[in-house]
Parts: structure tokens; C-alpha cells; sequence
């Protein structure tokens, strides 16, 4: 209700391994709240299953085979999906072989692939540029890499997905944000982390988004509203999910 009362409609919610896939699922099924008038556009959630890098030890065939199922039950994109050296939960040739895995996947379906990256910058490019995903179908997630790496994803034709990060005093979003065609710029929450100011350090919620929003559109030149409008339509076509 209060992403609803902060001008958000329409979300797609990340599946970061298939039970996570699976509680997203009955996410999307709920049932708007009642609270919403009548006349009113009711929000409408998706979902994505992936296997999140920290996990991909965890990579086997019946994880494989519950992401496919999720795929076939609505599921709209891959992910997410990548290389996580910062943190190295996983063993990184493992991190590497779920990652190669996944893009099959969403090669053979033509599946547009949610893309994390951190600290992984060479070998999350190189493995993307191996893969049969075509690049219109790839997005930088939460992306907080380096300029060199987004200039590289979007002469790729990658679309660049920014989070609460952008109104961080020591993110250099004035250099990067302005990389992305605007045809490819994302805006999202990576719920629960990353609140954007006002509300960092705190839970981050769908609601926020509209800050992230608003500090695009000013690194952008544009208006908030419309900022939202551009980036309702990437998204919408990026997840094919109508007009």
C-alpha cells in the first residue's frame, strides 16, 4: 500500500534462488489491497528465478530444473544471476560455472538475464560475451562497477539498472548515469538494502523508488514524472511486459 501510495504500479521482484523464486511467485498471485479505490489502476508484481552467486555452490540439476519450472509458470527473466568476488561465498569456478549455466538457460528461451557484478568486473564481461544471450536481453543490475565497465556493457547494447546508490554523496553517480542511453536506464530498489536518502541506513522498500527517481531525472536534466515514464517503458520492454 505505501509503494502504491508513492506513485509505484507496476514492480518486478527478484527471485535470488528458487524459494526466494517461489515466495516472489505468490508475491505476484496476492490480491490488491482492498484499500486501493475502485477506479484506481490496481499494482501489478513480477517475478524473476535466478540463483544468486553467493549461493551457487548449490548449483545442480534440481535447482536447474525448479528455475525452468519458474520460467514456464511465469517467471519473467532470469536472475539474478552473475559473479560476486567481493565477498566469495561461493568458490568462484563455481560462481563461474552457475553464472554459464543460467545465460544457457535464458539463451534457449530468449529470457531477458538480471545481471550482478561486484568486484568481478573482467570475468563477468568475458563470460556474458561467451554466452548466446543477446545483448538486449541483459541487465547491469543495482550497478555500482566501474565507468570503464558500463561503457562496455552499453556499447554491448546492455541495458544499466541504478539503485538508492545514486543519491549517495560518495557514489560517482554524475559520471556514470549519464553513460546510459536512455532508452537502456533502470531505475530500482534492491529492496531491502540500499535505501536511498532520506531513509539510508534504514529498510529499503518499493515506495523509495521514487527518490532514486527523482535524482536520475536531476542527473538526467529532466522532470521526475517524466524520468518515471522513460523508465516504466525500458522496463516494460526489457521484461516484455506489454504495452
Amino acid at each position: 500500500m505505501r509503494a502504491w501510495e508513492a506513485g509505484v504500479r507496476e514492480i518486478v521482484t527478484i527471485g535470488a534462488g528458487p524459494e526466494d523464486a517461489g515466495r516472489a511467485r505468490a508475491l505476484a498471485s496476492l490480491t490488491p489491497p482492498a484499500e486501493i479505490p475502485v477506479e484506481e489502476p490496481k499494482p501489478k508484481v513480477w517475478y524473476t528465478a535466478g540463483l544468486h552467486p553467493h549461493e551457487a555452490d548449490r548449483w545442480s540439476p534440481g535447482v536447474e530444473a525448479a528455475i525452468r519450472d519458474h520460467l514456464a509458470h511465469g517467471a519473467v527473466a532470469v536472475g539474478e544471476t552473475g559473479l560476486d568476488f567481493h565477498y566469495d561465498n561461493a568458490p568462484r569456478v563455481e560462481q563461474r560455472e552457475a553464472f554459464a549455466a543460467q545465460l544457457a538457460i535464458a539463451a534457449g528461451i530468449d529470457a531477458p538475464v538480471v545481471i550482478h557484478s561486484r568486484d568481478a568486473e573482467e570475468d563477468t564481461l568475458a563470460i556474458l560475451a561467451e554466452s548466446e544471450v543477446a545483448p538486449e536481453r541483459v541487465v547491469l543490475h543495482c550497478f555500482s562497477s566501474s565507468a570503464e565497465m558500463l561503457g562496455e556493457g552499453v556499447e554491448r547494447g546492455y541495458y544499466a539498472s541504478f539503485s538508492g546508490m545514486v543519491t549517495f554523496r560518495g557514489f560517482p553517480a554524475g559520471e556514470v548515469v549519464p553513460l546510459v542511453p536512455s532508452d537502456r536506464l533502470l531505475a530500482e530498489t534492491d529492496a531491502p538494502y540500499l535505501a536511498p536518502v532520506p531513509h539510508r541506513g534504514g529498510r529499503n522498500e518499493p515506495a523509495f523508488v521514487a527518490e532514486t527517481v527523482a535524482r536520475l531525472a536531476e542527473l538526467r536534466g529532466t522532470t521526475a514524472d517524466e524520468m518515471a515514464a522513460r523508465t516504466r517503458a525500458n522496463a516494460r520492454r526489457f521484461y516484455r511486459l506489454g504495452p
